[in-house]
């Protein structure tokens, strides 16, 4: 894949935290006057926040070399007939560098880009692969060297770019937060009103629930059972 192409940092952060506001707004009333302020905040932030991508560029590897063909049509040095397609043995490296944080970031562009574009890689298992090919009848250490420091040194900067963009996103995650769930209040605490003042008793199930603050992050926020 070519990274930074599907979409922007921008658009990507919002639907999050929309995501994130539409669940809150989802909630039963009931739930949410019962539950811990606290708690769902805490649960609902955890969930909108962003780990933001570490490339561990000191770590880089050779995974695989094999043989392959290169195209030298294009190339100015040889003798090739214009038109005419000339292919000649070469080898390729796949370069692996260990990287930590989300992998959905490898997909976007930051807010801040190189023009000069990006070189093609494979994000797999908290790698991702950089793959360089060459002729044998003109390998050259320093000019891979040189390649491969480039497309390193490209990919290093838009991780930079984009860490920028993850920390802005992730310091406005509290607050959004916070005020969907004052929002959801709010209108639960009148819904609730309204439903009071009817005068009409309100038969229950079974005992209210209790809520247990989690000790690590959850895929589902508290048990919303007989939150009526």
């Amino acid at each position: 894949m070519y990274p930074f192409r599907d979409g922007d940092t921008f658009a990507a952060f919002r639907n999050i935290i929309d995501s994130v506001v539409n669940e809150i707004k989802s909630l039963e009333n009931g739930y949410v006057l019962k539950a811990s302020e606290a708690e769902l905040e805490e649960f609902y932030t955890e969930k909108a926040l962003i780990d933001p991508l570490v490339l561990h560029s000191d770590k880089q590897y050779i995974k695989n070399q094999s043989g392959t063909q290169i195209d030298v049509s294009h190339d100015f040095r040889r003798a090739v007939f214009p038109g005419e397609r000339a292919v000649v043995r070469g080898t390729r490296i796949d370069i692996a560098i260990p990287f930590e944080g989300n992998p959905m970031l490898w997909k976007i562009r930051a807010s801040t880009w190189s023009s000069g574009g990006y070189p093609e890689i494979d994000v797999k298992n908290g790698e991702i692969i950089l793959s360089i090919s060459f002729p044998d009848d003109s390998a050259n250490s320093d000019q891979l060297k040189s390649d491969i420091t480039r497309s390193i040194k490209s990919l290093e900067d838009a991780v930079g770019y984009l860490k920028n963009d993850v920390t802005n996103h992730n310091n406005s995650v509290p607050n959004a937060v916070k005020q969907a769930l004052k929002r959801k209040r709010e209108l639960a605490q009148a819904t609730t009103g309204a439903v009071a003042a009817l005068g009409i008793p309100v038969k229950r199930a079974d005992s209210s629930p209790t809520f247990a603050i989690p000790t690590k992050r959850r895929t589902s926020p508290p048990n919303q059972k007989n939150s009526t």
